[in-house]
């Protein structure tokens, strides 16, 4: 045919090449070219811009089925990333500036099978890059929710496969994972002998529970320097918030009141009689008095044991703090309330309770709760707590903190989220409970002794804390929380102490503001592939892996080693003695021995350049695959683009400014009747404009 005219070359190298149209202003400007290397320099324009990456990035993300997240907010208000691709974007930012970069195609190949295991040109440890690139390996066609977890690694590896064998090498790879493929020389055995390379790796964190979705491995793009600066930065603020809440807890309290005090020492037959205002509790179960921390306590057995300790109006607290002496036993099986008030109420409600303190099943951790908007405190190993020893447990609730108080010493504090004036939410009167979570429903069974167990209308503060673990009562503390009123000097005493306070407590708050602001930003995540099977899988190591007969992981057969397809690679291949395979995988793909990998590109290329690939099955260059109409030109290009250092930019220009591509549409009718899909190229075919450029 003949040349297309100016205004039509530019137009279509400028959709091919960025997906737009030319503007009216570069339109003119070749026009007025009359240069022999005019057309040259458009090219070599267009492919300079940041569209062509995102152009020709479309393209390659179609090929290997890229998508983002499925749901907007899947999850609702549990916001957490299980099965759903919501870091998928960074391989699609990463393809798109690889190619604007002209990365050697060959390293792009090897980026997206084995970038985890690349060093990072920089010299730094960490190769964030090589990591996004193998996000392609992370998304795919299987089943996240099915019950059969066994079967969900099988398809994953599977899907790996389907998009290894085609995208890279023009193969239908996974038609062998049941039997020897039909069509072309790829047997079953080659097929697991890639299996296994994929089976030594893993994209998930977990196959999650039985019905529930797989969990995708997120990895952390944050270097070693740069996560040391975040846990020097994390201590440091550690250390000035420990000592902010330990001067906030020395702040004088209000006016305090103790409302209960359960000494277990005035006691009948399933009876015992609270100090304060003559309270009668009940033990229920095989509770029964024993010895305690001071003379006398209570023994609990886990198994359905508590104390009832009343129900009272005076008990509804709307800031205060509980205490009790404890000594659990090693067998303790629960989360075991050790003392707390839930509410007098006949069902289970939420919430059920008004302040507690608890242990953990392993007996490791401690914690307290409030319900004024449900704040919950866990402290893990708490230092110093063993079974079959006596240690002091207090929590406290000021309108906005809830702070635990382990032997004498604050160990934890969380802020609920409410304002300062916050106050504890009641159904009723709360139900001072001992050993369990709820008198009426019972559960969470404490396993061990309690005693000295306590009450009081205030937030104590670190001394009176101290002050309140005592036996018998000290005059002072007594004089603290029994008198309604205390002399003037001793209140201007309490009055300047609490000044001081203030005044460290808002310089320390200032440092806890600089050191966040200069704390590095949360590490960035992505989706990618890392060393190891799938934990809980069928092969949770780095291993061979045998045949599955008929495609089924229930029915084994002979262990195939990894390895590359024979009829490809020959038969006498190194073993793969190290890491998964990927980093083999990955060089015998991109290696010169390779007769697939620079056509299968080459073809993708020339694809999107004139409508028809070379060969017009891009994903199967096999037996069913259609034959290609100029097999000579498909072989010089592709060791044309090898000998060019596998560059991308470099063979579009090579074919953009041949005659073939600067063709026009138009030919001679009887041509075409006798050629109508052009497959000897003797026009340029007419191209459909996609949705992506309109």
């Amino acid at each position: 045919a003949e040349p297309a005219d100016k205004r039509t070359l530019i137009r279509r190298a400028t959709f091919d090449l960025t997906g737009l149209p030319p503007t009216p202003d570069e339109v003119a400007a070749f026009l007025a070219d009359d240069t022999s290397g005019a057309f040259a320099t458009v090219i070599d324009r267009l492919l300079e811009s940041p569209e062509y990456g995102v152009r020709w990035g479309r393209h390659w993300l179609d090929t290997v089925r890229y998508t983002d997240y499925l749901n907007e907010d899947p999850l609702g208000a549990n916001k957490q990333p299980y099965y759903e691709l919501y870091e998928a974007y960074r391989y699609r930012d990463w393809v798109v500036d690889a190619l604007n970069a002209d990365m050697p195609y060959d390293q792009f190949v090897v980026h997206q099978i084995a970038g985890d295991l690349l060093p990072n040109p920089n010299g730094e440890a960490l190769y964030p890059e090589g990591l996004i690139a193998t996000t392609v390996l992370s998304f795919g066609f299987w089943e996240n929710g099915c019950a059969d977890k066994k079967k969900v690694v099988t398809d994953i590896v599977d899907d790996q496969i389907d998009v290894v064998g085609k995208a890279f090498l023009g193969m239908t790879l996974s038609c062998a994972r049941c039997h020897d493929h039909k069509f072309d020389p790829m047997t079953q055995e080659d097929y697991y002998g890639l299996a296994g390379i994929f089976y030594s790796s893993r994209v998930l964190e977990s196959v999650g529970e039985k019905g529930n979705h797989t969990k995708l491995l997120r990895v952390s793009l944050e270097g070693p320097e740069c996560k040391k600066q975040r846990k020097q930065a994390s201590d440091k603020l550690a250390a000035v918030q420990k000592e902010i809440d330990q001067l906030k807890a020395q702040l004088q309290a209000d006016s305090v009141s103790l409302l209960l005090y359960y000494d277990f020492e005035d006691s009948d037959v399933g009876k015992t009689t609270d100090k304060i205002a003559g309270y009668v509790g009940t033990l229920h179960g095989d509770a029964s008095f024993g010895p305690g921390k001071f003379g006398q306590g209570v023994t609990l057995d886990g198994q359905g044991d508590f104390v009832d300790g009343s129900a009272e109006a005076s008990f509804q607290v709307t800031r205060g703090t509980v205490m009790a002496w404890f000594n659990y036993d090693s067998e303790i099986s629960s989360e075991g309330q050790i003392v707390g008030m839930p509410f007098d109420v006949s069902a289970w409600t939420e919430p059920y309770y008004a302040l507690q303190a608890w242990i953990s099943p392993d007996g490791r951790n401690l914690g307290a709760q409030v319900n004024h908007n449900g704040a919950r405190l866990q402290t893990v190993d708490a230092p110093g707590v063993k079974p079959g020893e006596w240690h002091h447990i207090a929590a406290s609730y000021d309108g906005q903190f809830v702070r635990l108080f382990v032997d004498g010493q604050l160990v934890g504090s969380v802020i609920d989220g409410g304002a300062a004036e916050g106050n504890i939410q009641y159904q009723g009167n709360p139900n001072f409970a001992i050993g369990t979570r709820n008198v009426h429903d019972p559960g969470n069974f404490f396993q061990g002794k309690i005693d000295e167990v306590k009450l009081f209308d205030q937030p104590l503060n670190l001394a009176q804390i101290q002050m309140a673990m005592q036996f018998p009562e000290p005059t002072e503390f007594a004089r603290i929380v029994r008198e309604e009123s205390t002399d003037a000097d001793r209140e201007a005493a309490f009055a300047q102490r609490n000044t001081e306070l203030q005044r460290r407590i808002e310089e320390l708050e200032q440092q806890a503001t600089e050191i966040a602001k200069s704390t590095p930003a949360e590490p960035a995540l992505a989706m990618a592939i890392q060393e190891g099977g799938t934990p809980d899988s069928l092969f949770p190591g780095i291993q061979d892996v045998p045949l599955h007969i008929r495609g089924s992981y229930r029915r084994l057969g002979e262990v195939i080693p990894r390895r590359m397809p024979e009829f490809l690679a020959g038969t006498d291949q190194p073993p793969i003695t190290k890491g998964s395979g990927r980093w083999e995988l990955s060089q015998w793909i991109v290696s010169e021995d390779n007769p697939l990998t620079a056509r299968v590109i080459v073809n993708r290329i020339w694809q999107h350049h004139f409508g028809k690939g070379l060969v017009g099955t891009t994903n199967n260059f096999g037996q069913l695959g259609e034959r290609p109409t100029h097999p000579q030109l498909l072989d010089w290009l592709a060791s044309w683009l090898v000998d060019h250092d596998w560059s991308l930019k470099k063979l579009h220009r090579l074919m953009m400014l041949s005659l073939t591509y600067q063709q026009s549409s138009l030919q001679d009718e009887d041509i075409i009747r006798r050629d109508p899909d052009n497959r000897l190229l003797v026009r340029m075919s007419p191209q459909r404009l996609e949705a992506d450029p309109i």
